[in-house]
């Protein structure tokens, strides 16, 4: 059990540190050099001695002390400690680099997959929009006024999280309307939700609900197409109206969705939103490519068939219906301001729900896998050139032998070369 509460802060900070703590895809590649390196070494210190022992010094053979210490010097001055550090300094560094920028990396795989990805899946409400629509318009199309058939949606909503069943709790207290009481709520993920009134069942949901559960709609609902959400009221499956929403763009959204594409990152908005409410957004984001109408699965379906045709894909989203396409994208985004769910399910989180936070995650990412992969090559040319130094390749030219101390000395100032190349990260501007 944790001794502080479970906020906001708490697991942004618990995850910054499961982050530093984790091992990036590309330490597999020094892992299995670092398995096979020991024994690799071991034997070349052995050979250098036996050479040296016995055709050293021209061919005369050098003494069994003089021997020893060269091949000491080999095996000081290949110890791999930069090699281990390589990629865990990269990571710590790139991860404190995300947290000032207000993104939070689940994992050091999260900020290597990132820096990969071809295509971002983006959710509309509560990600380029504020997700706290308003109700702007309100259609009757049988004997209940505009106020009654708010007070019906509001009353099948009044246990639902849904950012529009906010809006109509704040409608009704704006206008001081009064509700009933409903029983038998259930959520339907998607489509909307199912209540009981004394009066019968209530249906609240979308255009896609109403013809699921065969309720008429007239013809002025069919041919009236809305660039607003659209929330459909119905009482024993007879239409009562419809209520319409608008969900302000955030002020940062048309910048961070062209500093995306200037990353030569392909944005595809997917939303429940019908066609006209979704091409509204789009078009005044500037994303050509849309999804109207998807419902979780939906979201689910369109990630996995992105990646079948060999795309990386990014997924970003804040709500419960995200979660499923969080969990399957090859790097999950939630808004830190979006529900628990998404969070869970995501790889990376942008704290304040700013997207322009994203551009500078990929940012983050390509800069910190840059810094691991020039750790390693460090690393392993440091290596390369200094074995064979201390092995004394160099001694028929210069006449002059490493002695370990030396190698010890060489080998702490490639660890440090790679520390302070890690430290490098701190100034990227991102």
């Amino acid at each position: 059990k944790t001794l502080f509460p479970y906020t906001t802060l708490f697991r942004s900070t618990s995850m910054v540190v499961t982050a530093q703590g984790s091992k990036a895809p590309i330490q597999a590649l020094a892992d299995r050099i670092s398995a096979i390196f020991v024994p690799i070494v071991t034997t070349l210190a052995i050979a250098t001695f036996f050479a040296w022992y016995y055709l050293g010094n021209g061919g005369e053979g050098s003494s069994l002390a003089e021997s020893i210490q060269i091949a000491i010097t080999v095996l000081v001055i290949a110890c791999p400690c930069a090699l281990g550090l390589a990629t865990p300094m990269s990571v710590m560094n790139g991860t404190e680099l995300g947290a000032r920028h207000g993104v939070i990396f689940r994992d050091a795989s999260a900020i290597e997959q990132l820096s990969k990805i071809d295509i971002l899946v983006i959710d509309k409400t509560g990600t380029l929009t504020f997700g706290k629509p308003t109700v702007v318009n309100i259609l009757s199309v049988s004997q209940y006024d505009e106020n009654e058939i708010v007070a019906f949606a509001a009353a099948a909503n009044e246990s639902s999280e849904h950012p529009l069943a906010k809006a109509l709790k704040n409608f009704i207290l704006e206008n001081k309307i009064d509700i009933q009481k409903v029983e038998n709520f259930e959520a339907i993920p998607g489509f909307g939700v199912k209540a009981s009134l004394q009066s019968g069942e209530l249906l609240v949901g979308n255009r896609d609900l109403m013809v699921q559960v065969n309720v008429h709609l007239q013809n002025q609902v069919i041919n009236r197409e809305s660039s607003n959400t659209e929330m459909f009221v119905s009482l024993n499956k007879s239409l009562l109206g419809v209520i319409y929403f608008d969900d302000k763009l955030k002020p940062t959204t048309i910048e961070a969705a062209r500093e995306i594409r200037i990353l030569k990152k392909e944005l595809l908005m997917a939303t429940g939103d019908a066609e006209g409410a979704a091409r509204k957004i789009a078009s005044e984001v500037g994303i050509e490519s849309y999804k109207a109408g998807m419902k979780p699965a939906g979201k689910y379906e369109l990630v996995k068939e992105l990646q079948a045709k060999g795309k990386k894909v990014a997924m970003a989203g804040d709500g419960i219906n995200d979660a499923p396409a969080l969990a399957q994208a090859d790097v999950g985004i939630a808004m830190g301001t979006g529900s628990d769910a998404a969070i869970e399910a995501a790889e990376v989180t942008l704290v304040s729900g700013d997207l322009r936070a994203l551009t500078s995650a990929v940012k983050t990412s390509k800069s910190t896998v840059r810094n691991m992969k020039q750790n390693l090559w460090f690393a392993f040319g440091y290596n390369g050139l200094s074995i064979p130094i201390a092995a004394g390749v160099l001694y028929p030219i210069t006449g002059l032998l490493l002695s370990p101390a030396i190698a010890s000395a060489a080998m702490s100032l490639s660890s440090v070369s790679v520390i302070l190349n890690s430290l490098r990260l701190r100034n990227v501007k991102s």
